[in-house]
């Protein structure tokens, strides 16, 4: 009983921005967002008299009019060294970058003008006895007290920190700035965010083959997206409910991670999860069932706030162990079409 979604945002993703080349002179034009990975190794830039793709140290920086700036760095982090465009999240006396890579994500400080250096952090595992414990390496917390050594008043605060994270490391790098240099000293390029961006989405779904609910059947149903800008901007966790127009009793709650292409008129998209099924027979015989399913669709984005999906998805895999009327190998790849309007409340 599965579900496929499709959400449509366009072709590129181009936004308002400028690239200062290697002698200082700042270009003013477009950019191509093409997301945290992606902006990392490469940046195409348009303007009347420039349509280039540009990688690290073709120019010095680039940056969108929405806050982020991306500088030439070379990059210590992952156990390895590369070019990239650095993410520039503080930049004065001493500065703080971030960038991501298909391993992870990583927080770097500068070590020299053009080298920086990441903020190790990561759990590690021991086996002592037969038994396995696990153990949080927070070797950044000495990076940070020798990086900010010169201020002795912020070491309290670098030895309380969990981890580190965006918002931490802004913070206790503008506080460093704010005791050794003064107010207004160092920037900030940081685009402000709502923590959460949420959207709902009524739809219709026709199912193209299902051993349940019969082929050829309609339901409708709604879903409730949440999109999280500060993890990722095209990853989303979504859920809803899903419930049959003919005569079976039967309520379906999926629960999804998707990811969209940054893409802004028509965005492709993916779906993975898995889904909840009630159902009650004819003769009033009730049970539940999981299924894995996983989807693919579009995006159609006339506007910000509102845009057209359409969805395809379909199950891989169910498991009814209450449901004894039910043969689970029937449900493999059903098969079921979706489509709806898709709302958001919350534009970040």
């Amino acid at each position: 009983m599965g579900l496929l979604c499709f959400t449509i945002n366009g072709q590129t993703d181009i936004r308002p921005g400028v690239i200062i080349n290697n002698q200082g002179d700042t270009l003013v034009g477009k950019l191509d967002y093409q997301g945290d990975i992606s902006n990392a190794k490469f940046i195409h830039f348009i303007n009347q008299s420039v349509d280039s793709t540009f990688l690290p140290y073709q120019i010095n920086s680039y940056k969108f009019h929405d806050g982020k700036y991306y500088i030439s760095k070379t990059a210590i982090y992952n156990n390895d060294t590369v070019k990239i465009f650095a993410e520039c999240l503080v930049k004065g006396k001493k500065d703080l970058y971030f960038t991501r890579s298909l391993a992870g994500f990583y927080y770097l400080i500068s070590r020299t003008d053009s080298i920086i250096l990441e903020l190790p952090y990561k759990k590690d595992y021991i086996t002592k006895n037969d038994v396995v414990y696990e153990f949080e390496n927070k070797a950044f917390i000495g990076y940070l007290k020798a990086y900010f050594g010169d201020c002795p008043e912020l070491a309290p605060k670098i030895e309380s920190l969990y981890s580190p994270n965006r918002k931490n490391l802004i913070s206790l790098t503008k506080e460093y700035h704010d005791i050794t240099c003064g107010e207004g000293n160092c920037t900030v390029f940081e685009k402000k965010k709502n923590p959460l961006r949420f959207s709902f989405e009524p739809f219709l779904a026709y199912y193209i083959k299902s051993d349940v609910l019969g082929d050829f059947s309609a339901a409708y149903g709604f879903n409730l997206i949440f999109w999280i800008p500060n993890s990722s901007e095209n990853m989303s966790i979504r859920t809803g409910i899903i419930r049959p127009l003919n005569d079976v009793n039967t309520t379906q709650i999926p629960l999804q991670f998707e990811y969209v292409l940054p893409y802004k008129r028509v965005s492709p998209k993916f779906d993975i999860g898995v889904n909840s099924v009630w159902i009650k027979d004819m003769n009033n015989n009730t049970g539940t069932g999981l299924t894995f399913l996983i989807g693919t669709g579009l995006y159609f984005r006339p506007s910000k706030v509102v845009s057209i999906s359409i969805d395809l998805n379909s199950d891989i895999f169910a498991f009814y162990p209450d449901f004894l009327f039910i043969d689970s190998k029937n449900v493999f790849a059903t098969l079921y079409l979706k489509a709806g309007i898709n709302i958001t409340i919350d534009e970040y």
